[in-house]
């Protein structure tokens, strides 16, 4: 009975995921719209990224071709070290303004808040200060005309298994969000790549000050949601940025993602959690179950592939539209221990307090 229920599960799951796969693959193939003429700020807040920051101000400064940014915006969340500096040094010349977060509030989302009242009504292109643009990445993109537009990160690394968990990790993440995103629909995103139409909104309904200290993007996308905002997905042109360099600073930055999760209360999306975390479960359970003889080969196979093809096709179509080619061969051996990461990456994150860039998230 039970294998036959880990069956079930496990291909409720494939057919999910290759259902979203149909939905980015036909969105893929439509004709882009772009708006050449339209007046466009780029929105960084920063805290102390003085050793981080240069690729992204390089990457300002090779941007080429017939549109431009109308205004560089960066917000000072109270940085102590040259980053400020940096920033003039490099983008001499530009239509460059900084402003500084007052003394009493500190975060992403207050320096977002804070750009957003001193520019009402105008349009942003948001990324964090450890991204970096391809040159001609204002002429591919489709700024669709819409109140948020969502586009794909690259992560940047080598071929270790640290680096190609946090690829496949970051990549199946974007599936699922690009893939509801395009249906128009609120969840997860990456506010590293997000164009938004501040005209005409109710910034006080936006207001993204609440008693969580991380979660920007969350709060953006879902407070936009609720004041029925058009939400749309854009392909054709992607940030980058780098996979964290050891193990330390990467568990500390997931544990602070899958602290989010509990943000999210709605009904569809808690089945779709439900829907993962079971697949998981029960990809760790036909495991257990196979080796101990419980289950035969037969039916452990058919778990095993209803899951593989569908994981593997979502990763490849979402790397290669990133120009980030994984091997078939890397998505597999990550992907026969990642639900045990997810399982203990979920358990971990309950109560923890991690420490990013010198503050401590609950």
């Amino acid at each position: 009975m039970l294998p036959m229920l880990l069956l079930v599960i496990s291909s409720l799951y494939g057919m999910y995921l290759v259902f979203l796969w149909l939905e980015v693959q036909e969105f893929k193939s439509r004709e882009p719209i772009v708006q050449a003429s339209d007046k466009i700020k780029l929105l960084i807040c920063f805290r102390n990224e003085e050793e981080r920051i240069g690729p992204l101000l390089q990457s300002i400064s090779s941007l080429k071709g017939g549109r431009e940014f109308d205004e560089i915006v960066f917000v000072n969340d109270h940085s102590t070290d040259r980053t400020i500096a940096k920033i003039e040094e490099e983008l001499s010349g530009m239509n460059l303004t900084i402003l500084d977060l007052p003394k009493d509030v500190q975060g992403k989302k207050a320096g977002l808040m804070h750009a957003f009242n001193t520019y009402p009504n105008s349009r942003f292109l948001l990324t964090d200060a450890d991204c970096t643009f391809t040159s001609d990445c204002l002429l591919t993109a489709d700024f669709v005309d819409s109140d948020l537009c969502a586009g794909l990160v690259r992560m940047d690394g080598s071929h270790s298994f640290l680096s190609l968990l946090q690829k496949v990790d970051w990549y199946a993440q974007s599936f699922v969000w690009m893939a509801h995103l395009i249906k128009g629909q609120a969840f997860l995103m990456s506010s590293a790549n997000v164009l938004l139409n501040l005209k005409n909104l109710d910034l006080d309904k936006l207001d993204l000050k609440s008693k969580y200290p991380s979660g920007d993007d969350i709060h953006l996308l879902r407070n936009f949601a609720k004041q029925d905002r058009r939400i749309d997905a854009q392909l054709n042109a992607y940030t980058s940025t780098s996979v964290e360099s050891n193990w330390k600073d990467f568990w500390n930055q997931r544990r602070r993602w899958a602290g989010k999760m509990h943000i999210y209360k709605d009904w569809p999306t808690l089945k779709l959690f439900a829907l993962i975390g079971l697949a998981q479960l029960a990809w760790i359970l036909s495991i257990a179950l196979f080796l101990s003889n419980e289950m035969g080969a037969g039916l452990f196979f058919s778990i095993f592939m209803v899951r593989l093809i569908p994981d593997v096709m979502a990763v490849r179509l979402i790397s290669s539209m990133v120009e980030d080619r994984i091997r078939i061969g890397h998505i597999l051996l990550i992907w026969m221990i990642y639900p045990f990461y997810l399982v203990l990456l979920q358990v971990s994150s309950i109560g923890s307090r991690p420490n990013w860039r010198g503050r401590v998230y609950s």
